[in-house]
């Protein structure tokens, strides 16, 4: 603590990066992980040249001292760095071999116009870099340093939803000894769309590994940012979400359809970047793209009106690069989906890597400022386990997030549930604690590692919590965060009412389940169950668990209480899920001996057994009650005999059975009573008969 605040007090309140770190006024009330946190930050403050870029956790300091070691190493030896980890082969060319030696930097002009996608197949990759390189920062930022005599370089990739710097050296793959580069590169003599491939294969254990791909992993991997995908099935939706993006300064990517008649020089399940949106008189919508293989530019087959041509500022040059504007018909008609990236260029960055086997995970967050966020999680990327015998499978992961006061659960925020390697949710939120349930239902077991991350305006510590540091296990974290979200939000739910809107029964699918909550605020009733699911697909009973049969349930709500069964829905067809069902319902009356007898009295089929001496018959929610009322001042006996006892079950409140006979004594000016209750109320017959010696 001392030296954090030696520090900020040396430093200048003015410094810009001070000003977007935004440290609170009182360091003392700061919790330790988020003390240590802000040190980092401020670590990575200084040694930052774009202060807006920060993606450093509790680990990072380690990756830098490794950086700088290795660094130092060939400063001090006066060699060339070589990786061991990514060794070069026979065909592997230093920049110096074939490009012009004392022109080379990293970085000369980075714009979309000068990346040229290679040999290998990659196109979503270079998609991701054209988009990004519009916004030069970007691109920098994910380079620790710069060219150098020494062949090192840092590189940043947020793989499967952690930061890493990896340390590649020069060496680039080229066809022969005598060649330049047969993959990715730039026009000129620069090295950071080469190093960018390398370290992304490098990082999927090798080339090999990253052909074909979708550039929504790509961008996350490149920016930290979540991806997610438009549909162009309905055309004003999909271009206000496009034009919105865009807005937003989000990146876009397009993918061709398959196997399909495209249009001239459109390549088949191919990735262009998408460059540019406009609306010419208000009716027609174009797009400019541009695709990674230079050369290759879409031909349209009709004249271009005078208006959209000045209003395009068509450019003979960009058929070269690849550059071309579609209208968005033809563009409908043969791209199949657009990738958006939200990235924000000033947000932060925060990750917890979940060990395995803790699954679910809890993670806490802390907001020491209003903030906007996305929470993300992520499964291991598919490219680590490539040629595996068995094969690896991303399976339904979910994220929900919660405000936490005192240990205690106070609001449930947001969630969601996807098949895909990463999970997210944007959410708004006020400076305090906040609980993370993260949770992936693994369907094989080659690997179940699980990263949680943040991505906001303001600093977010993440924290992974004890299991017992709510007080409270998994399951009932569970049925907490249902309990309050569906009635917060009773319109998500099919409603079913009891007894004028007493009891209700919620049924419906949330973050990955469909559920069914029961909810009882009725003051003497209880509420039995029996469901039949008629249609279960792709759904499996997970809580409370009972794997006699998963097509069936039974539910007990008593008064003043809630219930809730949790079914999963499986990965199976991305999450497609049917469920129909039919119920036996029993509403059972709770009522203690004296207010059913009153009740008797009061309503029930009067019979006289003597003088004064009368039994009532009174049939109740569960059963009957048989209610002896002597207003003699003389002792009364009489024995009742059971024929018939159909799933009927006799309790008295005092006296003794016998068989199926009740000896009934009767003091004087007393009363006697007899619970006739229906054993098993999910059962439709019941009944019974009686004698009397």
């Amino acid at each position: 603590m001392s030296s954090l605040k030696t520090i900020l007090e040396i430093l200048k309140p003015s410094q810009s990066f001070l000003q977007k770190i935004k440290f609170p006024p009182n360091l003392n009330d700061l919790p330790s992980t988020a003390l240590y946190y802000y040190t980092n930050l401020l670590q990575a403050a200084i040694e930052t040249p774009d202060p807006k870029y920060f993606r450093f956790n509790h680990s990072n300091s380690k990756i830098l001292t490794k950086f700088d070691k290795t660094f130092n190493n060939c400063v001090q030896s006066a060699t060339t760095f070589q990786d061991s980890k990514f060794p070069s082969q026979s065909t592997w060319r230093s920049p110096e071999d074939f490009l012009v030696k004392d022109q080379i930097k990293l970085f000369q002009e980075i714009s979309p116009e000068n990346i040229v996608q290679g040999n290998l197949g990659d196109c979503y990759l270079m998609g991701s870099l054209i988009v990004l390189s519009e916004n030069p920062q970007i691109i920098k930022n994910l380079f620790k340093n710069d060219y150098n005599k020494y062949g090192l370089f840092g590189v940043w990739i947020c793989e499967s939803g952690a930061w890493r710097l990896l340390l590649i050296d020069q060496y680039i793959p080229c066809l022969n000894s005598n060649s330049g580069p047969c993959y990715a590169r730039a026009k000129n003599n620069e090295l950071w769309v080469m190093l960018l491939e390398k370290t992304y294969a490098k990082a999927y254990l090798g080339y090999k590994n990253i052909i074909l791909g979708f550039s929504g992993d790509a961008l996350k991997d490149l920016t930290g940012a979540p991806s997610e995908y438009i549909d162009l099935k309905e055309e004003k939706k999909s271009w206000d979400a496009m034009v919105s993006a865009r807005k937003n300064n989000f990146v876009l990517c397009a993918s061709t359809k398959i196997n399909e008649e495209l249009d001239s020089n459109l390549i088949s399940k191919h990735n262009y970047a998408v460059l540019m949106l406009k609306e010419v008189n208000k009716k027609e919508l174009w797009l400019k793209l541009q695709n990674p293989l230079q050369g290759f530019s879409w031909k349209n087959d009709y004249k271009i009106s005078v208006d959209v041509e000045k209003t395009l500022d068509l450019n003979p040059n960009d058929k070269k690069k690849g550059i071309f504007w579609i209208n968005f018909k033809d563009f409908r008609d043969n791209f199949e989906v657009v990738t958006c990236n939200k990235i924000h260029s000033d947000y932060f960055y925060s990750f917890v890597k979940i060990a395995e086997k803790t699954n679910p995970c809890i993670i806490r967050a802390i907001v020491l400022e209003k903030t906007h966020c996305y929470f993300s999680i992520h499964q291991k990327h598919e490219r680590f386990f490539k040629g595996n015998k068995e094969k690896y499978m991303y399976s339904i992961s979910r994220i929900i997030v919660c405000k936490v006061e005192n240990n205690m659960i106070k609001d449930v925020i947001a969630g969601d549930f996807s098949t895909k390697q990463s999970s997210f949710i944007e959410v708004w939120l006020e400076n305090g604690e906040y609980l993370i349930y993260g949770e992936v239902d693994f369907i094989q077991n080659i690997c179940e590692k699980i990263t949680i991350s943040a991505y906001s305006d303001n600093p977010i510590v993440l924290d992974s919590m004890r299991k017992d540091s709510l007080n409270i296990g998994f399951f009932e974290i569970l049925e907490e965060m249902f309990k309050m979200y569906i009635v917060k939000n009773p319109k998500i739910s099919q409603i079913t009412n009891y007894e004028t809107g007493e009891i209700t029964k919620y049924n419906g699918t949330l973050w990955g389940f469909v559920y069914f909550f029961y909810k009882n605020d009725a003051k003497e009733l209880d509420l039995y169950e029996a469901v039949t699911l008629t249609k279960c697909d792709n759904l499996k009973k997970f809580y409370p668990f009972d794997s006699k049969n998963n097509n069936y349930f039974e539910v007990i709500c008593q008064r003043n209480d809630f219930k809730l069964v949790l079914y999963k829905i499986g990965v199976k067809n991305n999450g497609s899920h049917a469920c129909s069902m039919t119920s036996l319902v029993n509403l059972v009356e709770n009522l203690d001996d004296k207010n059913l007898i009153e009740k008797a009295i009061k309503e029930g089929v009067k019979n006289k057994r003597n003088n004064d001496v009368f039994l009532f018959n009174y049939k109740f929610k569960g059963g009957t009650a048989l209610v002896y009322q002597n207003n003699n001042q003389a002792v009364f006996e009489e024995k009742l005999m059971f024929k018939v006892l159909e799933n009927i079950e006799i309790v008295l409140e005092n006296g003794e059975v016998k068989g199926n006979s009740v000896a009934v004594k009767l003091q004087a000016k007393g009363c006697f009573l007899i619970r006739l209750n229906i054993k098993n109320t999910f059962v439709k017959k019941s009944g019974f008969n009686y004698s009397v010696n």
